[in-house]
């Protein structure tokens, strides 16, 4: 069961992550701005910012992006705007899918968890990372050739 929660969330976090990607892409050339209720969500140069101001047009507006405003680091701008940089959403969903996927994989027959090869092992430990191991899943050969 907890297996496949890990796969789930490791899938939902490689979703996020792509569409992290391509709002990056896009907000490289199209700035974007939505505002309803004093709130507003807006994308452009490698950014995304949420602000809560009034006067904005309220909807979907789209226009053209200047990628010289292009930023790596995050910052909090004018008009009570917080913005991050894209990278930062995709390096975390990122790093959390591999950590789930890795997770949820189970070791080979005749392996360690760790992923040492017990193969003749007689002594009840693995000597890579020290944790005991049960006889009968240790080979007592290594497979030859067929």
């Amino acid at each position: 069961m907890k297996r496949s929660v890990n796969k789930r969330l490791a899938a939902i976090g490689l979703l996020m992550s792509g569409l992290c990607l391509v709002a990056w892409a896009m907000s490289m050339y199209w700035a974007a701005l939505y505002a309803a209720g004093g709130v507003s969500v807006a994308t452009s140069a490698g950014c995304i910012g949420v602000g809560w101001s009034t006067g904005l047009p309220t909807g979907l507006t789209l226009e053209d992006a200047d990628p010289r405003q292009f930023t790596w680091f995050i910052r909090i701008a004018d008009h009570q705007w917080i913005v991050v940089a894209y990278w930062i959403p995709l390096f975390v969903f990122t790093v959390l899918s591999f950590i789930l996927w890795r997770a949820g994989r189970r070791p080979l027959p005749g392996h360690c968890p760790c992923g040492y090869n017990l193969t003749g092992n007689v002594s009840g430990r693995c000597p890579e990372c020290g944790r005991e191991v049960d006889y009968k899943d240790i080979p007592k050969q290594p497979p030859g050739p067929a």
